[in-house]
């Protein structure tokens, strides 16, 4: 073999690498810039009773055993403190939280990082009476892929309902069903000022 066609070999393989290295390197990029986790993001069938579970708060340190102790429907919210769309989710997570009240729904903010992290990432939002961690057996039982944000509904019978990733067709209907309640709730408020201005005008 003659040293030309040699170096055209050479040149030819060191292309070869160079895009194939290009093309690895764009891959991981897209999967990085994907949200973590598609679709359906518990591994518990949906219809059906969820097992016992107890998470504790970060402020309190309390635990609580959410199937056995909450009568109430329970949003379980999945965070992560290194996640972008984690912390652009926050102020609409807070907005929720006077038409949570109203409609009688508990949320948890599931943080997925360590005590410390996930209360720096929280202690801004307004949520950290919400924010609860888990131990992993639980997390993996009921968000084996650790996805986030994701959400999971459990209503008042223990059975979930639905679970995804937050901005799905379920979440978006869930958000639509508050923002009715939050209307609701303001114009109650606006009849109680009223209401007042009335009797302080009769007085």
């Amino acid at each position: 073999m003659d040293n030309s066609l040699l170096l055209i070999l050479l040149i030819f393989l060191t292309f070869a690498v160079g895009l194939n290295l290009l093309l690895t390197f764009r891959l991981t990029t897209i999967v990085l810039e994907l949200p973590i986790g598609s679709g359906q993001s518990s591994g518990l069938p949906l219809g059906e009773m969820v097992p016992d579970f107890e998470a504790f708060n970060l402020l309190d340190h309390n635990s609580i055993s959410a199937t056995v102790k909450i009568e109430q429907p329970l949003v379980l919210v999945f965070l992560a403190p290194g996640c972008k769309d984690c912390r652009g989710k926050l102020p609409e997570l807070k907005q929720l939280q006077p038409a949570l009240k109203k409609s009688d729904v508990l949320m948890w903010v599931i943080g997925l990082g360590s005590k410390r992290q996930n209360k720096n990432f929280l202690k801004a939002s307004g949520l950290l009476d919400s924010a609860f961690m888990m131990d992993a057996e639980t997390r993996k039982l009921l968000n084996p892929l650790d996805a986030s944000p994701s959400y999971l509904f459990i209503d008042g019978n223990k059975i979930l309902q639905a679970s995804g990733i937050i901005g799905d067709e379920n979440w978006l209907s869930f958000l639509e069903q508050m923002h009715e309640t939050e209307q609701e709730v303001s114009q109650e408020i606006v009849q109680e000022v009223v209401q007042e201005n009335v009797q302080e005008i009769e007085l």
